[in-house]
């Protein structure tokens, strides 16, 4: 047996409802635990003292009366008749408790509103046709004009130009200028 299951039987033992074998595995236990037999020993004197004191009368409706009282205090307790005043409840809150509620949803919508972007004009796209971006050398034949003539044959030079002032290691930027153009 352990402490509980001691503390749970020591008023059955005292009053002697206990059965048989309980009643001595209960006694085994007082043996073994001076603790115990000393709560046994206070419970007794406890309960004898009980029973010296004046035994009070009272009137056959005393239980009802003490029911309706009973019943009429917790309607006042619940509906507020006979209590201090009160604060009237906003949304189920006191006003103080809906103030900060208040409070802490305008902070927290403000700092929200911190960590949106900037509202930007939309960006406007131009379409790119794919003859403005790959431009084809003209042909021959479909020159007309001799300026155009004329801008080739500079363009041309340019680069032929730009290809001799460029150093040559082992011939690569020289061979790369003539075989693509560039």
């Amino acid at each position: 047996m352990d402490r509980y299951q001691f503390e749970d039987l020591i008023s059955d033992y005292i009053e002697g409802k206990l059965p048989v074998a309980k009643r001595q595995e209960f006694e085994k236990y007082l043996e073994s635990n001076p603790r115990a037999q000393s709560q046994v020993t206070e419970l007794r004197q406890l309960i004898s003292s009980m029973h010296s004191l004046p035994v009070k009368k009272t009137s056959a409706d005393f239980t009802t009366r003490l029911m309706q009282r009973a019943a009429v205090a917790r309607i006042e307790n619940h509906t507020g008749v006979n209590q201090e005043k009160r604060w009237p409840l906003i949304g189920g809150f006191t006003p103080a408790y809906a103030g900060m509620l208040a409070t802490l949803l305008v902070a927290v919508v403000v700092v929200s509103l911190q960590f949106l972007p900037e509202k930007q004009a939309p960006a406007q796209f131009q379409p790119v046709i794919a003859e403005e971006i790959a431009t084809p050398q003209p042909e021959a034949s479909s020159l007309n004009q001799e300026g155009d003539l004329a801008q080739i044959e500079a363009a041309e030079q340019d680069s032929a130009e730009t290809a001799k002032e460029l150093p040559d290691h082992d011939g690569l930027y020289q061979e790369h200028i003539t075989l693509t153009g560039d």
